[in-house]
């Protein structure tokens, strides 16, 4: 698991966790890097070491099945049925958490 802190607007210090708790300091161990948003979905953390990370922000679907209870359950734990009459706009229908991510991916961008 890697632990990653925003230091300012672009930039980030990351840590591989090998034990908890897990500090990310800044210091010798820490691999420096640059983070954006993409859309305003996810984000992703280029580190200096050609890891890039990618994961969408945490979410609710404001709305049940029968469009009048609120859940508070994430997305990905929820019935597929919930998603099909949702369209990109509608905005209003989701709590969006942009403190929060989800699982996301890791690919390594060294050549090969």
């Amino acid at each position: 698991m890697w632990k990653v802190k925003i230091v300012d607007d672009k930039n980030v210090v990351a840590v591989k966790c090998t034990a908890q708790p897990c500090q990310v300091e800044g210091g010798g161990s820490s691999i420096a890097g640059t983070w954006d948003i993409l859309f305003d979905q996810a984000i992703i953390v280029n580190l200096s070491n050609k890891l890039r990370f990618l994961a969408n922000f945490y979410y609710t679907v404001k709305m049940s099945t029968n469009n009048d209870t609120p859940s508070d359950r994430p997305a990905y734990e929820m019935s597929p049925e919930i998603f099909k009459n949702l369209k990109t706009t509608d905005d209003e229908k989701f709590n969006s958490n942009c403190l929060k991510t989800m699982v996301g991916f890791i690919q390594d961008t060294n050549e090969k």
